[in-house]
């Protein structure tokens, strides 16, 4: 219930009703409590307003995000790492693991998370895989393993990004700079020629 108090603020109220019988099993008389949660339904509230701006942070992230138990098996995922490893939703009624996402073998990623299960050290490498398209994609992976309140490691998260197109710009300034230096080569051999 919803009761305002004399400060002028409104608290809420549970109340806890018990029916007491006499011995023959008659009522005899009502046993309640009445507890003030309005600070736990606050809490409460809060919580759900946390969890859902993380569920929404989380995926909507172009950021491919997944965690792994000790196992290798994944617990949570959001939408961007299936898109940039181009792996199964998993809906097939069989759990995924390291092993089972075949672009994460391939490239390596695999060894990397086992690697930060094993030391418990954080790790940021590059890794490159074919796409079931036949196009070369380019990941960096950030691994931070995640321990419990003993500081025991219960898993891993990876955070996977395409950095596909960046390598392409950086190969395509690299060959427009070759070809300028090329170009000013040229340009002085055939001035010195010249003369």
């Amino acid at each position: 219930y919803r009761f305002r108090h004399q400060n002028g603020e409104y608290r809420l109220v549970r109340d806890e009703l018990n029916l007491i019988y006499q011995e023959k099993g008659k009522p005899l008389e009502i046993l309640g409590t009445l507890m003030d949660v309005t600070d736990i339904r606050h809490a409460e509230e809060s919580l759900r307003r946390s969890e859902w701006r993380y569920r929404s942070l989380v995926e909507s992230s172009p950021v491919g995000m997944v965690s792994f138990d000790l196992k290798g098996e994944i617990t949570e995922f959001n939408p961007a790492v299936l898109n940039i490893l181009g792996a199964p939703s998993g809906e097939q009624g069989r759990p995924l693991d390291l092993f089972s996402l075949f672009p994460m073998a391939e490239a390596g990623i695999s060894e990397a998370i086992l690697q930060c299960l094993e030391s418990g050290e954080s790790s940021i490498g590059e890794f490159e895989y074919k796409s079931k398209q036949n196009r070369l994609v380019c990941t960096r992976l950030h691994v931070v393993p995640i321990r419990d309140g003993d500081r025991r490691i219960t898993g891993v998260h990876a955070f996977v990004q395409d950095i596909s197109d960046q390598k392409r710009a950086e190969e395509l300034i690299i060959r427009s700079e070759r070809l300028k230096v090329l170009g000013q080569i040229s340009a002085g051999v055939g001035h010195t020629f010249s003369n």
